[in-house]
Parts: structure tokens; C-alpha cells; sequence
């Protein structure tokens, strides 16, 4: 196997094994054995499982989604440039959904892993939280806690992903299709940053 080769097939194998078991209970022993290669080939391409994990974590997030590029989109019309946000969202975390199973299996026992998921919700909330702040600058909305109001519409939209699409044999427990949830949340915080409350 072509060195480039063998390092994306342990990268793929080591995404999988991070999916099943979490990074925790995911050896290097195994990613070899799987990936057909020695235990000692991964340490050669990664130097120690932590620095693989986070080579995998990068094929996940390289891609930032809520960037300036992401923010022209926006039309300065509050209740479109929510509904875009929520979409995307949901689209988005649906792609990663990995990071959020990981976040969810290994955070609690693993610092690093809830920090990591962490600055990614903050990453989230924080750039909507930054584009509601321009909107009240520009005179469109009343001024607020743009930043809690930003937190709580993330929550939603998380707690949706993670009840519909993470938990594995508990598939839409919420019994709501995407176009209403993103519809209703659209609305109750619309409603909110409207009336300045």
C-alpha cells in the first residue's frame, strides 16, 4: 500500500472504531488489525492515538460551515437568515454526526473530548450570536442577549440531531420532521428578538 493510502485507511478505519466503541475503548491493537497493517505502521504515520484521534476529528471539522462565506448568504431579513441558519445546522451536524456520538460516549469520561465538542458549540453560538449583533447595529432588530438567545436556539436545534439521528435504535423520537422543527424554532425565536425580550 502507497504510504498516502495506508494513511487514509487507518484514518477510515480509526473513524469507524471511534463511532462504535469511542475513543476510550478503541485501541490501537485493533485499528491495525482492521486496517490490515501493524500496530507499529500507525505509530510511524501518528505517533500515539491521541494524535490520530485528532487526525480524524479533522477530516471531520476541516470544513468550517458558519464562516464569513456562510454569513453573505444572509439577507438581513431576520426570520430567512434564521431559517438558513437552522437548515444548515441540522445538515451539518447530521454530516458530523460522529463528533456528537463521540461527544456524547466519551465526553463525560475524557476532558479533552467535551472541551472539543465544547468549542464547537461555542464556535456556533458565537457567530450567530455576532450576526444578530450586526442586525441590531444595522437598526433591524431591538437590542437582547444576543448571546443566550443564540445558546438556546443552538440547544434546540441540537437536541433535534441528537434524538433523531444519534441515538441508534431510537430513530425520530420526537415524531417531528425537520421543515417543522426548523419552522417552529424559526418562529418562537423570531418572535423573541422581534419584540426585544
Amino acid at each position: 500500500m502507497q504510504k498516502s493510502k495506508t494513511r487514509e485507511k487507518i484514518i477510515e478505519v480509526a473513524k469507524e472504531m471511534f463511532q462504535e466503541q469511542g475513543y476510550v475503548h478503541s485501541t490501537t491493537k485493533e485499528i491495525a488489525r482492521r486496517a490490515d497493517v501493524n500496530e507499529v505502521t500507525i505509530f510511524r504515520h501518528f505517533g500515539s492515538k491521541e494524535n490520530l484521534f485528532n487526525e480524524v476529528m479533522g477530516s471531520i471539522t476541516t470544513v468550517a460551515v458558519f464562516n464569513d462565506e456562510f454569513e453573505k448568504q444572509f439577507i438581513g431579513n431576520l426570520r430567512e437568515d434564521l431559517t438558513l441558519f437552522a437548515n444548515t445546522y441540522i445538515e451539518s451536524a447530521c454530516e458530523r454526526i460522529m463528533l456528537l456520538n463521540l461527544g456524547l460516549m466519551d465526553g463525560p469520561r475524557d476532558p479533552e473530548m467535551g472541551r472539543l465538542v465544547g468549542q464547537i458549540a461555542l464556535r456556533i453560538t458565537g457567530f450567530l450570536a455576532d450576526y444578530l449583533n450586526k442586525l441590531h447595529e444595522n437598526g433591524i432588530i431591538p437590542n437582547n442577549d444576543f448571546y443566550l438567545t443564540s445558546q438556546m436556539m443552538y440547544s434546540v436545534l441540537y437536541h433535534y440531531v441528537i434524538s433523531n439521528y444519534s441515538m441508534s435504535g431510537a430513530k425520530n423520537i420526537m415524531q417531528v420532521d425537520k421543515a417543522t422543527i426548523v419552522k417552529e424554532c424559526v418562529e418562537m425565536f423570531y418572535n423573541k428578538l422581534m419584540n426585544g425580550k
